[in-house]
């Protein structure tokens, strides 16, 4: 620290960066190994508390060891204004643990970083053993670069490993930060999947969104879309061409348009900026965003509000279980939620139950690409069946179960009929005995509107408030749809034509798919009309992208 004139000078130009805090020497390699709380958490937490910042022993512990190093005291306010006074040190009878002093030096980095301060480490190369590991420093790049290496923020969680008790929901694994150095504001969109087979309605319709928000913010804003759940598959780069494959490590942080792939999160870190906002898209990304907030707020101070894109209801997907309680915690204490929620329906049942910051309605409205695609085609003996298996809100063996009665009932008719299984790929086995079953699985937008043009019925339930897109696209595509009533929900409401059943029991399922298929049978091989639906009335505030955007703007200040 003071070896020569040219150490001392070197440690103190360190602190012509702002953000200097601390800088302390690299550790005496022979205790290195050795390095621990001891008896001294307590106190240590007593003290941080005291500072207003909350501890636990999952935390990286860093610390001038001998108690010297360089400070700038705005680094240390926090320990010298807590009044502490020399009689509150016990008499010096050679301990070597447990006492003030060494909490005090066990938490000098944690005091710098709360007051949004940073340190480094530093030592001669040639008085250290494994001098392989000493960075080389000449000039400034170099620091830039070696700080990535060298400052572990203390106050940043060390595990972030999944627990064997937590692997039953992986979604929820924290996600590490690193504070970046980039002043400029940036949009982030936290997305479980960017796949084009994993991208259903949920995911396409907050890719979309994002694209107009981050377009409407301009040039000054950097974008970053991170996913969070599936590993981002070739076609899922190929699919967003203009942004950046970004690795998930600490970094200079300088892509104006960046794609992290935060699916393996164990190791790593996502660069962390003073004016990042987020987008949040299902209950367990609101859940990392107001995580990282956390951690934004504790590097740089402040509070922003995040915008949650509500597109279910979602804690019911779980039965009363701890991800039901995990995914409905989102949904409260809502000051900080900017909400904008998908469809007329989920927005009067959500608003119902949770106080928002503001809330926004996003009617629903055609894919306009599925909407440019349909084509007046001759209607075929074809069932469109929206066939998600995993999804157990569509009713995946309820359709099977109604779909084999009716063919029991009525097999001479049932055998001239084709039935689609759209949405997801399984196994064939799944839906037997249904006869004349093809898994199409996901298919790409052309395709579907192929088979919406040529299909003469369709199947399409939703235990679920939102009214979901299937049955409505197919029935503006001109099929006899088959869907479900729900508490707030009634398809007639937007086409009085469309069967919605108030008890989709299998044997009112398949009543209803046998009246469908005898009255779509005169139009076998004719070009019927499209269907326009039937707008609803607006419950809350429409979710307009100028108004948006200027909410984002000034979370971003």
């Amino acid at each position: 620290l003071v070896g020569s004139p040219g150490i001392a000078q070197a440690a103190l130009a360190l602190f012509d960066d702002p953000k200097m805090g601390v800088v302390l020497p690299q550790h005496l390699f022979e205790i290195r190994g050795i390095l621990n709380w001891g008896y001294d958490y307590e106190l240590a937490r007593g003290l941080m508390r005291k500072m207003g910042v909350e501890i636990d022993k999952n935390r990286v512990l860093e610390f001038p060891s001998g108690s010297m190093f360089w400070g700038r005291s705005a680094a240390i306010r926090g320990l010298l204004d807590l009044g502490l006074r020399f009689d509150g040190f016990p008499e010096e009878s050679g301990q070597v643990d447990g006492t003030l002093a060494h909490a005090i030096e066990r938490i000098v980095l944690m005091a710098a970083e709360a007051r949004g301060y940073e340190w480094l480490k530093i030592v001669r190369r040639d008085l250290y053993p494994l001098g392989a590991t000493v960075l080389q420093v000449a000039g400034p790049k170099d620091i830039a670069d070696g700080r990535l290496k060298v400052f572990q923020p203390c106050l940043a969680a060390v595990d972030t490993e999944v627990a064997p008790y937590a692997r039953q929901q992986k979604e929820t694994r924290p996600i590490a930060a690193y504070p970046s150095r980039n002043p400029r504001p940036r949009l982030n969109l936290l997305v479980p999947s960017v796949n084009p087979l994993q991208t259903f309605g949920g995911v396409a319709t907050a890719l979309r969104l994002f694209d107009t928000w981050a377009d409407a913010l301009g040039p000054a804003f950097d974008k970053r879309i991170v996913v969070t759940d599936a590993e981002i598959e070739p076609a899922g780069y190929a699919a967003l061409p203009g942004y950046a494959p970004t690795p998930f490590v600490a970094s200079h942080d300088a892509a104006a348009r960046a794609l992290v792939d935060a699916s393996e999160r164990g190791v790593g870190r996502l660069d962390l900026r003073d004016r990042d906002i987020f987008v949040a898209t299902a209950w367990w990304t609101a859940g990392l965003v107001r995580d990282v907030e956390r951690e934004r707020a504790r590097f740089f101070g402040g509070a922003r509000p995040f915008l949650y894109l509500v597109q279910d209801d979602e804690p019911n997907f779980y039965g009363w279980s701890s991800k039901y309680a995990l995914a409905e915690a989102t949904y409260r204490d809502g000051a900080d939620i900017i909400a904008v929620i998908n469809s007329e329906e989920l927005y009067a049942a959500m608003t119902a139950k949770y106080a928002f910051r503001r809330a926004f309605c996003l009617p629903y409205e055609l894919n306009a690409e599925i909407a440019g695609l349909l084509a007046p085609r001759a209607r075929e003996r074809t069932i469109l069946v929206y066939g998600r298996q995993t999804v157990h809100r569509n009713g995946f063996e309820l359709i099977c179960a109604a779909l084999t009665r009716w063919q029991q009932r009525d097999p001479i008719r049932a055998s001239r009929w084709e039935i689609a299984f759209l949405g997801e790929s399984f196994v064939d086995e799944l839906v037997y005995p249904v006869q004349n079953a093809r898994i199409e699985g996901k298919v790409a937008l052309a395709d579907y509107a192929d088979r919406l043009s040529r299909a003469s019925v369709g199947v399409s339930l939703m235990f679920s408030p939102h009214p979901s897109y299937p049955p409505l696209e197919m029935a503006q595509a001109g099929l006899t749809v088959i869907a479900n009533s729900f508490p707030g929900k009634d398809l007639r409401a937007r086409c009085p034509s469309i069967v919605a059943l108030d008890d989709p029991t299998p044997e009112n399922l398949s009543r209803a798919i046998e009246q469908a298929v005898a009255g779509a049978e005169p139009n076998i091989g004719a070009v019927t009309p499209h269907v326009a639906l039937t707008p609803l009335a607006l419950p809350g505030p429409r979710a307009d992208a100028d108004e948006i955007v200027a909410l984002l703007r000034e979370a971003a200040q």
